[in-house]
């Protein structure tokens, strides 16, 4: 799989093996290709291309972009949508199915039975969505408490799980943690084979399993 900006004639490999890190040293290039990606994920046109085998795809059903960890939502409803999906498609296998017909036709009488004491002519109900009784009671992931790191690659499982997320996209991960913490996370990705770009601002000792590309001030591509 790879990904491409249009203004760059290096487009970048993302290799499952490896940590693809892209340091873009030009302030005004950093800010209009996060912008660019931003209007990607909108579905809105963009310089950013994601392809696999000369196939493009689409980055607003693939990819993600972290651009502030402190403030990662485990619940957020894309996730939680697809938990549901997941959820209703167990609830009418065949070990549950007969018993979801029951609960179902259960709550029908009983929402009918109360709209019976309403004075106003109401259309009988007749379906219930199982995946908005998971809505109704409440099924949500259970918040995290523990260390930022450990919810990162949480949510980048999940994302990857529940979004079907192809690629996740970290913006200046490397401001909040230390070599030891990174290099635990980068495990992490690598044995779950999870696609991710670090796109940094500044340039920093390379780490073990780091693919890098720098772009300078010039805008010239000076490591790959």
């Amino acid at each position: 799989m790879n990904i491409a900006y249009l203004d760059l004639l290096t487009p970048i490999q993302l290799d499952e093996n490896m940590i693809n890190v892209l340091v873009i040293e030009n302030k005004k290039l950093f800010r209009e290709m996060l912008q660019q990606f931003m209007q990607a994920l909108l579905g809105l046109d963009s310089k950013w291309i994601l392809s696999e085998a000369s196939k493009a795809i689409s980055l607003n059903k693939s990819a993600v972009i972290i651009a502030d960890p402190l403030n990662i939502d485990l619940n957020e409803r894309k996730l939680l949508d697809g938990l549901y999906n997941e959820m209703g498609t167990i609830a009418v296998d065949e070990s549950h199915c007969m018993e979801t017909s029951k609960i179902r036709n259960n709550l029908l009488t009983y929402v009918n039975s109360v709209m019976h004491e309403v004075d106003y002519p109401l259309l009988e109900a007749n379906e219930i969505s199982i995946l908005n009784l998971f809505k109704l009671a409440g099924v949500r992931f259970e918040p995290y408490e523990g260390e930022l790191l450990e919810k990162i690659v949480s949510y980048a499982y999940l994302c990857t799980r529940f979004k079907r997320c192809r690629l996740i996209v970290f913006v200046n991960l490397k401001t909040y943690f230390s070599d030891e913490e990174l290099g635990e996370f980068y495990k992490d990705m690598l044995y779950k084979k999870i696609h991710i770009l670090l796109v940094e601002n500044r340039e920093t000792p390379r780490m073990t399993n780091e693919k890098i590309m720098v772009i300078d001030n010039d805008l010239c591509v000076v490591k790959c």
